[in-house]
């Protein structure tokens, strides 16, 4: 029944968080407090949370933790269930995923991990350096709050619901559970004496838990306690204590010494160890309390809607304050006193302070100046409307360290210092530089300058932006009167010295220089010096020996002697040479004798500048597939420009292909770079340029070839590739080749000798059985005939037919018979018999049937 209840209590105070009536703000106006020996606390101009700097976080923050080792600050968001990673400059750079509801989060600094605790998961997400939960712990019913022990490398959770606290080994897991007051809520660890403490909201008092996890204590403190936070400074605990609005103040022997009032309904303790306050998160009044060392309120800070956590980042200074309902952070900064202190001045005289931050006091009329900054280093600069009076120290700088500061400021009586000029045209400018005081800026000429000076000594320097007059820099002293100090610009020229090089001894050379007089004739090896005023100049070399020269330029006098270097050098001609027939890109080189090469040229035309002369050539090309229209040869400089004309052509090479192992006549073939070619002959030639050609020789029925393809690498020389045709193991086909006779008489004997071998035959056929190949036949002579005597015959893998023509010769005495009559008579006559005989048994058939 009672696990029922608390339940439903928390669930009711999740609700009212959730649906209490407010109007999310992300913009809260800077507040200042007085407080004691000249300290303020505000919400920080740069972190108040608007358009341009918003902490955005999830849902409903509630707990926060700072992570020494990375500087960042974690936020647990409630009715998001995540956690919220801000790096230090505020901003969100990672969500992490946790458990249901997370409540309570610690930093374990041995490890550098941080434990989060789930409330409604009843567990504790282990989150790693790079952020990432690694572990989840199961702890009792409902955790709240953590807090890490360093000596025991332990995390003590809070369980409300079961009335203990859950002790996990940070390398293993829960290795306790101690039982403390009704619903544990905060934990807190004590630095000075190694103890646990445990807020219990149920039993409105504070558990003590020792070094070996037992129960040494229990302080009765305020109603409803929800939170609980050391001060490192004095050893006190204090606890928030929600119902009575109140915190109470906890020493390190145990014992409640004090009890402060508050806002309405605390629930968040933070420390700042940089001040020595507690800052007290009022959850119904949306503020927080600021509370020093000797337990009063010295500040109440107006932050988000409904204030839960609170923590505090060493780095920046700055406290964050968790805002469950605005679902944002609050930065708070302390800021402290900042006091000018000016002496010296007639009463009432106005004097300035300016920060370099942007920060300007205006108008001062009392002896004092103070504002309130944060820690930091700022420069400044000071300065009075009072001519007569002069500020010892114009411009520093000053630190805040935590502490109020006093700056003194003294002024001085200053006297008039009149500089005065003369010298310049009218149309240019000076200006006075003295040293510890602002410049004069530009200054018009004929006019004077005008400061007020303490006494002292002075230097000073004097300029103009026009080069060709200068003045003497010197100092001055100020003794208790006016001081008028003269200054004389005068005209200024500047040496300007030509030295040669590369002419003979004997010879001369001279300059001219535009607008000026010439040199005159100057020696070899001699130098010629001329004074002239700032500017640019235009000169030109000169020497009578015709075949020298040396380049015509410029220079420029800018307040400052010169020195301008000039070189002999013979003179030189274009020489150009223009190729023709390469392709574009391919790279070619011009080598001529004792200069330097060319290098590889992908352009048409290639130049350079060279003395008379008669000089030979190369020209090659890197590219084999060309070559030039000849292999070298000479052209002659004679006082003008020279160009050759260089002609390439594409150069070709043999690629040969070798047989053996067929029979004699055999055809075969080879396809090159897409081109086929057959032959009987054992070889078989292409003409390609330089490349890389893919090759493959046709296979031949019952033979194998040893080298069927590949690829035929053409480099500037001809190419033979051999192939051998092996026979297969099997027997070869053989195939029938049938001589026909034509124009026989029937039963006439003939003749045909093929392939060495003779047969004879009286019908009208004669027939050969012979492989693959070329043969040669001769046919038999044949009196009264006459016929074709030989011929060849391609056997490829087929059955051949081959056709004998006879013919009668034109007067044969063979063709007649013994009784004179001819074979075409003797034909006639046994023809007309049969016939007769045909036609006698048809009427002897004819009469039967009609009988």
């Amino acid at each position: 029944m009672r696990n029922n209840i608390l339940k439903i209590t928390s669930i009711i105070v999740v609700l009212l968080f959730i649906t209490t009536a407010f109007v999310v703000t992300n913009v809260y106006p800077k507040q200042n407090y007085p407080l004691e020996n000249g300290i303020s606390v505000s919400i920080h101009p740069m972190m108040t949370f608007n358009s341009t700097d918003n902490i955005s976080v999830g849902s409903g923050p509630h707990n926060m933790a700072y992570d020494s080792d990375n500087g960042y600050l974690y936020v647990i968001n409630y009715l998001s269930s995540n956690v919220s990673v801000i790096n230090k400059t505020n901003r969100v750079i990672a969500n992490i995923d946790v458990g249901s509801s997370p409540i309570g989060i610690t930093f374990d600094p041995l490890n550098g991990y941080l434990y989060v605790v789930n409330y409604v998961s009843n567990s504790v997400s282990v989150i790693n350096k790079t952020n990432q939960v690694t572990a989840t712990y199961s702890v009792g019913s409902y955790p709240m709050g953590d807090a890490f022990d360093p000596l025991n490398g332990c995390v003590y959770v809070a369980n409300s619901d079961s009335g203990t606290v859950s002790v996990i080994n940070t390398s293993t897991s829960v290795i306790s559970t101690v039982s403390v007051g009704n619903s544990p809520t905060g934990v807190a660890y004590n630095t000075l004496n190694g103890y646990i403490y445990v807020t219990d909201r149920g039993s409105n008092d504070v558990s003590v838990i020792n070094k070996t996890n037992q129960v040494v204590d229990t302080v009765a403190v305020g109603s409803v306690p929800c939170a609980i936070g050391f001060d490192s400074t004095n050893g006190y605990m204090y606890v928030a204590n929600s119902q009575s609005n109140s915190v109470s103040v906890i020493n390190k022997t145990n014992i409640l010494i004090d009890t402060i009032s508050v806002g309405a309904n605390p629930c968040g303790v933070g420390f700042d160890s940089a001040n020595d306050y507690v800052y007290i998160a009022n959850d119904q009044s949306a503020d927080v309390s600021v509370i020093n060392n000797t337990n009063n309120v010295i500040g109440t800070i107006n932050v988000g809607n409904r204030p839960m956590g609170i923590a505090y980042d060493p780095s920046t200074g700055y406290v964050y304050v968790a805002n469950f309902i605005s679902d944002n952070l609050s930065a708070i900064a302390q800021e402290y006193n900042i006091t000018f202190a000016e002496t010296g001045l007639n009463t009432g005289t106005p004097w300035y302070v300016n920060l370099t931050n942007g920060m300007k006091s205006g108008q001062i009329l009392t002896p004092t100046y103070s504002f309130s900054l944060v820690n930091g280093t700022y420069s400044y600069t000071l300065s009075t409307s009072d001519k007569n009076f002069s500020q010892l120290v114009q411009s520093s700088s000053f630190g805040v360290n935590n502490s109020a500061k006093s700056i003194p400021v003294k002024f001085v009586k200053a006297y008039i210092v009149t500089f005065k000029e003369s010298g310049l045209p009218s149309t240019s400018t000076w200006y006075v530089n003295i040293t510890g005081e602002n410049s004069s800026g530009q200054i018009s000429a004929g006019s004077s300058f005008t400061t007020h000076l303490a006494n002292g000594t002075y230097y000073y320097t004097i300029g103009t932006p026009d080069k060709i007059y200068a003045a003497s820099s010197s100092k001055f002293a100020v003794n208790g009167a006016t001081l008028p100090v003269n200054i004389s610009f005068s005209n200024v020229k500047y040496k300007v010295t030509f030295t040669e090089s590369g002419l003979p001894s004997t010879s001369t050379w001279y300059v001219n220089i535009t607008g000026e007089n010439s040199s005159g004739q100057i020696s070899a090896g001699s130098s010629f010096t001329i004074n002239l005023t700032n500017g640019t100049y235009y000169y030109t070399i000169g020497t009578p020996l015709k075949n020298l020269s040396a380049s015509s330029s410029k220079f420029t006098i800018n307040g400052a002697s010169l020195s301008e270097s000039v070189t002999f050098s013979e003179v030189k001609y274009q020489v150009t040479f223009k190729e023709s027939g390469l392709a574009i890109g391919t790279g070619w080189y011009v080598n001529i004798t004792g200069q330097l090469p060319s290098g590889p040229i992908t352009y048409s035309s290639y130049s350079m500048s060279i003395t008379n002369g008669t000089y030979n050539f190369t020209i090659t090309t890197s590219d084999k597939i060309y070559k030039v229209s000849f292999a070298n040869t000479s052209f002659r400089v004679n006082g003008s420009s020279v160009s050759e004309a260089i002609t390439f052509s594409e150069v070709t090479y043999k690629v040969t292909f070798s047989e053996a192992g067929l029979i004699s006549g055999t055809s075969w073939s080879v396809t090159l770079n897409n081109l086929s070619r057959s032959s009987t002959n054992s070889t078989i030639t292409f003409t390609e340029t330089n490349g890389s050609y893919e090759y493959t020789v046709r296979s031949i029925e019952n033979y194998i070839l040893s080298l069927p393809s590949g690829n035929a690498n053409v480099d500037g020389n001809n190419v033979t590739i051999s192939t051998t045709f092996s026979p297969t193991k099997t027997t070869p086909s053989k195939y029938t080749i049938t001589f026909t006779e034509s124009g026989l008489l029937s039963g006439t004997s003939w003749a045909i000798t093929f392939n060495g071998s003779t047969q004879s035959s009286s019908t009208n056929t004669i027939s050969f059985t012979i492989q693959n190949g070329t043969y040669t036949f001769t046919v038999g002579a044949i009196s009264g005939y006459k016929t074709s005597s030989s011929g060849s015959i391609v056997v490829n893998g087929a059955n051949i037919k081959e056709t004998i023509f006879f013919n009668t010769t034109s007067n044969s005495s063979s063709n007649s018979t013994s009784g004179g009559l001819s074979s075409v008579e003797i034909y006639a006559v046994v023809g007309s018999i049969i016939t007769i005989a045909g036609i006698g048994s048809v009427l002897v058939y004819t009469f039967r049937f009609k009988k």
